[in-house]
Formats: structure tokens, sequence, C-alpha cells
């Protein structure tokens, strides 16, 4: 439901996770299953493997798809390899299309010690009963102005729908940032990865839902509003872009690529969980991945 933005905005409605039949049962990986609820344990193996497990699909209410069967092909190339793209080809990607290092996580020479390339979607605006708008993808949208995010302390980096991204904390995680629930349970984990928010509206859903907004029990004045239907496609082909340029970075720093993870399902089983990335399709995201590295140099 809620992403790191829940901490500074309104409570939402349905907050609970509503766990299907296609949960998968207990850790490791390599036994074909997917932990029920994540531990400092689970975050170890292949991969891979792990991969199969933190990209599982996110539906909405939280729910959580099965372990995936595979990869797509470029991720499955390059989990559990050494990183064959140099800084000085990524730089001068960078040059050519005048992007700024300090753009997508800090300077590319700053060594990255996280794990894990957590992909959000920031669950804002909340437009109740409006329509999402046709101009999301375009700069005109209030929302895809990223300096309202400067300073936000639990992600690391925002992408907007027009493909801009904003560097909120280094990549290098010195200062974790908890972005998520499984952090806060467990502290300790909190260096081993890097938080991405991707610009994502959310409305209610009126099909279902009676009333869209109620009072919050827990705090007098304040409502609690339903935001279960995201835009389908969930990101803009630029999103996708400028999110794997953002991978790339940071797997270069730290010299292996970053197993990535949906924020839902490393939050899966925690009470009150979220519900994001909605509506992502991890095969276009590894399709964009792939034509990226061959920009680059580092094709898989």
């Amino acid at each position: 439901m809620r992403d790191s933005h829940a901490l500074s905005r309104p409570a939402r409605y349905g907050g609970a996770i509503f766990l299907t039949a296609l949960l998968c049962g207990s850790f490791p990986a390599t036994a074909q299953t997917c932990p029920s609820r994540y531990a400092p344990r689970d975050l170890s193996g292949p991969a891979a493997e792990q991969a199969q497990c933190t990209l599982r699909p996110v539906e909405i209410r939280a729910a959580v798809g099965p372990r995936l069967a595979s990869l797509p092909p470029v991720l499955a190339s390059l989990l559990g390899r050494s990183v064959n793209v140099s800084r000085e080809a990524l730089r001068r990607h960078l040059t050519a299309r005048g992007i700024n290092e300090a753009d997508i996580g800090g300077p590319l020479d700053r060594p990255v010690a996280a794990d894990y390339f957590v992909i959000h979607d920031t669950s804002t605006p909340n437009l109740v009963r409006a329509p999402i708008p046709d101009d999301i993808n375009e700069s005109t949208w209030p929302h895809n102005r990223l300096r309202t995010h400067v300073g936000f302390q639990r992600a690391h980096a925002f992408v907007n729908r027009v493909g801009e991204s904003l560097t909120t904390h280094d990549f290098r995680a010195a200062t974790p940032r908890h972005g998520i629930k499984l952090e806060d349970r467990f502290p300790a984990l909190a260096a081993r990865f890097l938080h991405v928010e991707n610009i994502q509206p959310r409305r209610c859903d009126t099909a279902t839902v009676r009333r869209c907004c109620r009072p919050n029990p827990r705090r007098p004045g304040e409502m609690i509003c339903n935001d279960n239907v995201a835009p389908t496609p969930g990101f803009s082909d630029p999103q996708l872009d400028r999110l794997a340029l953002l991978y790339v970075a940071a797997s270069v720093r730290r010299g292996q690529w970053l197993i990535p993870a949906f924020h839902a399902v490393l939050d899966v089983g925690i009470a009150d969980a979220h519900d994001d990335p909605q509506n992502f399709d991890l095969g276009q995201w590894d399709g964009r991945l792939g034509a990226l590295l061959r920009e680059i140099g580092g094709a898989p």
C-alpha cells in the first residue's frame, strides 16, 4: 500500500497484507521456494536464485506471486557475475547524453557496499476518485518535478516519468536509509539496500470499494484513502531507461551486479506492508537494460 512516503503523509486504506495461495513457503531459494517472511538469514545464496524470489510479481493489496521460474535473459546473464562495464565507458555514455553523475546516485569513483537494488513506486499523488491524468508522462505534470523530494530521508534516488532522476542520498549508503520495513525490524541490514523511488500516481479502486476514504481511528481529523489502482503500464519507457542507468551505475560502483528486488516482496509477511511497485513490467525493463548495456559497450 504505502511506500516510504507513508511516514510523511496521511495513512491510506488497505495497509494490511492479503497473502494468497501463490505465496512461496520457506527459504533457501535453491529449494525452489521463497520466504514467507524475510529475515537476515534469507539474504544469501546465489544471486540469480535470490532474484527469482525478490522479483516476484506484486499485485494490489500487497499480494505477491510465486517464485519466478526463470529470470529474463539480460538479468540471467548478469547476476552472480562481476561487472564488465568500466567507469570510463559509463562516463563517456553520460557525457554524450549530458547526464551528471550526481543525478544517478553520486560520483562513480565512490564505492558502493550494498547488495540489493530495491525498486519502489511513490504511490503519489492519490487521486482518490479522479481519473489518472493523460499527461503523467509529460514534463508539464506537476508531480514530475523532482525538486520536491530533496532531503527525503528514506530513499537514495527518485526517477520521474520523463526519465529524469534526483539523488537524495549517495549510493555509497554511508548513512542507512531504512526504506523498507524489513530494515526497521533488522537495522543492521540497512547498508545492504539501495532504494530508488519511481513516480507513480494511484487512485481508489471504485469498482470494489464502497467508500474510498474513512476516518483514521488513530489520528483524529485524518482520512485513510484507498489507493489500489495504478496506471497501466505502470511506468514509462524513459522512466525504465533511467532506472536501468541507475542500476548500472550502482553495480559499476559495487563491482558486481546488484540483486534487483521489489519493495513489497522484501516486506512480505510484515503487517501494514507496502504494495509497490505496481504494474512493473520486468521483461520490458530487462530489455531496456540490455539496450543500455549495448550502448555503453558492456553487452552481456
